[in-house]
């Protein structure tokens, strides 16, 4: 019975200690910001915000949607932490339909954070689904420019 007590007691303090050691994501500073489409509705250009301890490694997975039109995009992506993060992801779109600037969307982020010789210190998950989409600027009209000066 002693064996089982100093068990539990152990397992207690490792617990105890191991919510202490975890560096957590903020969750008052997550948010994915408005972004931009492509003039074809193929690439989604938004920015993550987060925090993240000093010297730990994300890795975080995007998934934008728009429900009217059935557009659906994702993209993962991975960096050294900084502190303070705002992460500039272009992810494509899957399948045959694209975006659109006149829908709402959603977008949702799921992050891990690790520390070297700690392993995972945090995962979080969060979503924003008012996210506005801007048609991005097309560079094509500068390329043609170019083109000319060529001949």
């Amino acid at each position: 019975m002693r064996k089982l007590m100093a068990a539990v007691a152990a397992v207690f303090l490792l617990a105890t200690f191991a919510q202490t050691a975890i560096a957590d994501i903020d969750d008052d500073d997550q948010e994915v910001n408005n972004g931009t489409v492509s003039s074809d509705g193929r690439h989604v250009d938004l920015t993550v915000e987060f925090e993240c301890d000093e010297g730990e490694r994300y890795k975080m997975q995007l998934t934008v949607t728009q429900d009217d039109t059935g557009a659906w995009a994702q993209k993962h992506t991975s960096g050294e932490c900084t502190g303070d993060e705002e992460v500039a992801v272009s992810a494509p779109a899957r399948g045959k339909v694209g975006f659109d600037t006149s829908n709402d969307t959603e977008a949702c982020a799921a992050i891990r954070t690790r520390a070297q010789h700690e392993g995972v210190t945090d995962a979080e998950q969060f979503c924003e689904d008012d996210i506005n989409l801007d048609e991005a600027e097309d560079d094509d009209d500068d390329d043609d420019e170019d083109d000319e000066d060529d001949d």
